[in-house]
């Protein structure tokens, strides 16, 4: 019976030794990539979710407790977008609400290597995450077109835990590393939701 060809890549990596994450060794990183993810807006605002996409920036900074396990913290933004959520409401008034949504937070990550030029990375963060909708209009959508309510909706934002398992996969030539590591972030608090992150990072290591 034939393995496929993940899992016989995944026993290589880890049967092969430690190599970047060298006990006590500096790594400064950063990424960028694309979002997936689930919005949901304020209970005031009917608490609609929508589902789209978001360009992600991410710096992080890691410190290598053992030759396998990795300590770090991250930030990360995401840059303006327009979303429409429907099923949205302001107190007696219904319909598609348009705004401009912006996402940042920090992360406490540990994550565990194995590998030699090719290495594998699982790993767990959590932190927090903030979501700001500004530019908010409702719109009336049950005739024909839709029309705008006129409402003078103030800026608002959202606050949420977050829990973000990732696994990855990266290459490494001395002090530099590129590597692909995709994290399910699940939202937990009034900002509740997911998304799911996919950043290519370049990395650089110093060795104390």
């Amino acid at each position: 019976m034939r393995f496929p060809l993940f899992i016989v890549v995944a026993a290589l990596l880890f049967i092969g030794g430690a190599a970047n994450a060298d006990r006590g060794a500096l790594t400064a990183e950063a990424s960028a990539g694309i979002a997936i993810e689930s919005v949901r807006l304020p209970t005031s605002l009917g608490s609609a979710a929508q589902v789209g996409t978001s360009v992600s920036v991410n710096l992080a900074g890691w410190y290598a407790l053992t030759d396998s396990v990795e300590l770090g913290v991250r930030t990360f933004w995401e840059p303006e977008s327009n979303w429409v959520h429907e099923g949205a409401s302001s107190g007696q008034f219904n319909g598609s609400l348009t705004s401009t949504s912006t996402r940042f937070g920090a992360l406490a990550s540990a994550r565990f290597v194995r590998g030699l030029a090719w290495q594998f990375t699982a790993g767990v963060s959590t932190g927090f995450s903030e979501r700001l909708f500004t530019h908010l209009n409702l719109y009336d959508v049950s005739g024909a077109s839709p029309r705008s309510y006129g409402l003078q909706l103030a800026d608002t934002a959202t606050m949420s835990l977050v829990v973000a398992p990732s696994v990855g996969l990266r290459w490494t030539a001395d002090h530099f590393s590129i590597g692909l590591e995709p994290r399910l972030e699940v939202l937990v608090g009034p900002g509740v939701g997911w998304a799911v992150t996919i950043p290519l990072s370049l990395s650089w290591s110093w060795y104390l």
